[in-house]
């Protein structure tokens, strides 16, 4: 079976020094134009991709475009932990096999991809060992893992009015999140699930208190994806009315990244300059295609519950945001970049999470719920509210920052550039090598 090997170069430009090191980057890939390139059809074997500079391994993930086909529409997305140190430019090489055989055997699931097996009858080494996973629990749990250690746990029983993560580990390995107001003996924050999705007011439905209020149902999950760069799953989840009728449909899509150094000079002496990316992308669309009305409100979409340490007043923290505001007054319903909430996790140790809003989302930057007994929500739709017109999709991105220390600390702001204005990353021109 003919197999020979692929390289092309790719270039990183940082638009500023990075935050983390490493940091992720994407960008998108054609695999069957770049053997087109070369004067010939192919088949890909993701197997074997790979990515070096200087003779050093940089993590290198595909994920496979919706209509991948290992035919025909061999593209998708790359994603890159870069190093820091080669800002503000970073050149590396990307290798992978291919076969001119087009009918060499392909997996019998998704995505139906080509894998090179050689004549001892052992497949293609792995070029990058899955350290960020997606676990299957009992219970309806999904837990999310880096290199076999708990990062946050995503509930979506039927049993639940609707789908949460938690525990959300930090830096110093402790849970950053709660259940529950933590002086609330009536109960009437239940609804309070760690870091949930939500929104009062959708066509006049009340999808964020659980007592008098519609559910949200997790349908199945499309996507679970392992891999060196980021753990992802994308599930479908029903918003039903009381009534029980579906209101609105959603595609959620959680990115966890493996744990990075935070590039600050001001942590700390003896902190732990640890964090951590979780990116979630959030897709809504009226469900039958119809249109959607979004109430003005300042409780929706995501938000999330610190924990009990980390409050204002529970335990010291700070809420600060990227206009220099501080704690309730300087933050409640005023539009900012990102907020962020940090405290005590241990004895001598602060973490925080920065909440950051991407440029593109709607009434960005975002106006801020946050309450010094431990709450933060982005809320979107404070001073007006949304339309999602038929047959359309609203489409949200934000990024929550797990670091150590406080945001000056671990520079939130400079983590917001990264998300906001990431690694512009190019591919060069490929060439055949080896056999």
């Amino acid at each position: 079976m003919p197999y020979f090997e692929v390289q092309a170069p790719v270039t990183a430009d940082y638009m500023q020094t990075p935050s983390l090191d490493p940091l992720p980057a994407e960008l998108s890939v054609d695999f069957g134009a770049l053997l087109r390139s070369l004067g010939t059809a192919g088949l890909v074997d993701l197997r074997s991709l790979r990515c070096e500079r200087d003779g050093r391994r940089i993590p290198v993930q595909f994920s496979p475009a919706v209509d991948f086909d290992a035919l025909e529409r061999q593209r998708g997305r790359l994603a890159l932990l870069l190093p820091a140190r080669s800002a503000p430019r970073c050149r590396a090489v990307l290798s992978f096999g291919a076969t001119d055989d087009l009918r060499a055997p392909r997996l019998p699931y998704p995505p139906r991809s080509y894998r090179h097996t050689f004549p001892d009858g052992r497949a293609t080494e792995v070029s990058n060992f899955p350290r960020m996973q997606c676990i299957p629990q009992p219970d309806h749990r999904l837990d999310v893992q880096d290199d076999g250690r708990l990062v946050t746990t995503y509930h979506f029983g039927p049993q639940a009015p609707k789908p949460y993560l938690f525990p959300l580990l930090g830096p110093a390995g402790r849970g950053l999140t709660r259940l529950g107001h933590p002086h609330d003996p009536t109960g009437s924050h239940s609804h309070h699930h760690s870091v949930w999705s939500g929104f009062r007011g959708v066509n006049g439905e009340n999808f964020w208190e659980e007592v008098r209020g519609g559910r949200l149902i997790h349908q199945s999950f499309s996507i679970l994806e392992d891999g060196p760069v980021r753990a992802r799953f994308v599930a479908d989840v029903r918003w039903e009315s009381r009534a029980g009728k579906a209101v609105l449909l959603e595609e959620r899509e959680v990115s966890v990244h493996p744990s990075a150094v935070v590039q600050s000079a001001r942590i700390r002496p003896g902190q732990a300059a640890g964090a951590r990316l979780l990116d979630f992308r959030l897709r809504y669309r009226g469900a039958d295609g119809r249109a959607v009305a979004l109430d003005r409100t300042s409780f929706g979409f995501l938000a999330v519950r610190v924990a009990k340490s980390m409050g204002v007043f529970d335990g010291g923290g700070v809420i600060r945001n990227s206009e220099g505001g501080l704690n309730e007054p300087g933050i409640f319903w005023k539009p900012a970049r990102w907020c962020d909430y940090s405290g005590p996790i241990t004895a001598t140790e602060w973490n925080g999470i920065g909440f950051l809003d991407h440029p593109e989302n709607p009434h960005h930057p975002t106006s801020w719920h946050v309450r010094p007994d431990g709450w933060m929500g982005a809320a979107i739709a404070t001073h007006a509210g949304l339309t999602i017109p038929a047959g359309k999709v609203l489409e949200l991105y934000y990024r929550f920052f797990l670091h150590a220390g406080d945001a000056l600390e671990a520079n939130t702001e400079a983590a917001w550039h990264d998300f906001a204005h990431p690694p512009r990353l190019t591919l060069g021109a490929a060439e055949r090598v080896g056999r």
